[in-house]
């Protein structure tokens, strides 16, 4: 188990929280993954059919964005 500070968004639309990660020694497609437990911690609202994620900031509401080309070419390392 590890405890790291997470900041999420760009400045100035951006927020931190630590969060406890689980360390696996395994081969996979992610750095972190995030669950329902992080989701919660960030009040965030994921849209997995538009690769985003929105959260509240004390400057509004900010937008994370995955990219599609991206992910499908992480995917190959499985």
């Amino acid at each position: 188990m590890i405890t790291l500070l997470i900041t999420i968004g760009e400045f100035p639309r951006q927020t931190m929280h630590e969060v406890q990660f689980v360390v696996v020694d395994s081969s996979s497609a992610y750095n972190a993954i995030f669950g329902r437990p992080v989701q919660s911690i960030f009040k965030a609202i994921p849209s997995i059919p538009h690769l985003a994620m929105k959260f509240p900031t004390t400057r509004g509401i900010s937008v994370v964005r995955g990219n599609q080309d991206e992910s499908a070419t992480r995917s190959d390392i499985l």
